[in-house]
């Protein structure tokens, strides 16, 4: 609607309430067999990419933008934001109430605990949990 794109791949589960949303330019682009729960967000104002066989579980938020809000002149609903591109590799699970903030890769493989806010990279297969996200282990 807003003159964004957004691609869904084969077998593409989506929730209830779930909003997937692009600013004038944005893309999303989702991969084959993703499992999208109730109440997901997902806000590409540049580019999110999700890989095939993800699951995110209910809550999950990924938001590849922000408002500016260092200016005191401007007020911030009317700041022009950053933006910045999201990546998800093939087979991750997000937990509960996980956000990903903008210009974040998550690897291959990766699981992320419920309710952490992941702003770093998180390298393939590793388990990262807590907010700030952090790496916590790695899957065998």
């Amino acid at each position: 609607r807003n003159g964004g794109k957004i691609s869904l791949g084969r077998r593409v589960e989506l929730g209830k309430y779930v909003l997937l949303q692009t600013a004038p330019g944005g893309e999303l682009v989702v991969g084959n067999d993703v499992q999208i729960n109730r109440f997901n967000i997902l806000s590409a104002g540049s580019k999110i990419e999700i890989g095939d066989h993800c699951v995110f579980a209910p809550g999950v938020r990924i938001l590849d933008s922000e408002h500016s809000f260092k200016s005191r002149d401007i007020l911030i609903k009317n700041a022009l934001g950053t933006s910045a591109p999201v990546a998800i590799g093939k087979g991750c699970w997000l937990g509960f109430g996980v956000s990903v903030l903008k210009g974040v890769q998550i690897g291959e493989g990766v699981v992320i605990g419920a309710h952490s806010v992941v702003k770093e990279d998180v390298p393939d297969f590793a388990i990262a949990a807590g907010a700030p996200a952090r790496v916590v282990g790695y899957r065998d």
